[in-house]
């Protein structure tokens, strides 16, 4: 049996098709990155996004107006002040901002503040 719908009907659940579909990595695929301070260091790269991270002490300044449509910023240690354009948020751990494109110039301001930076891979998949 499986998960029981609204109406009170049991779902099958597929589990030999659900390992079949899922993608498998080779041990020697995983990515080994390096955190560095007031650079980027790049995680996951795909068809579909791409995953970088960074550590800011002092002021980091970034260029995201080729990227669109939007960067997904996520502090995971510390907090900074990020300026974008005219607009300044101060944001803490486990907290989320999201920059439009054509923000040319985001600088980030902290002592220690550590971001995930994802955004989606504009890569031709025809």
């Amino acid at each position: 049996m499986g998960r029981v719908d609204a109406e009170g009907t049991a779902r099958k659940i597929h589990i030999d098709q659900s390992v079949r579909a899922t993608k498998k990595f080779k041990e020697d695929s995983k990515k080994k990155s390096l955190v560095r301070t007031n650079a980027t260091s790049n995680i996951v790269e795909s068809d579909f996004f791409t995953t970088n991270i960074f550590e800011t002490e002092e002021i980091l300044r970034k260029d995201y107006s080729n990227i669109d449509p939007f960067v997904i910023l996520i502090c995971l240690n510390g907090c900074a002040s990020v300026t974008a354009d005219a607009s300044r948020e101060i944001v803490y751990k486990d907290e989320t901002i999201l920059l439009l494109a054509d923000i040319s110039n985001a600088s980030f301001f902290s002592k220690d503040a550590q971001f995930l930076e994802v955004y989606i891979s504009l890569l031709d998949h025809n």
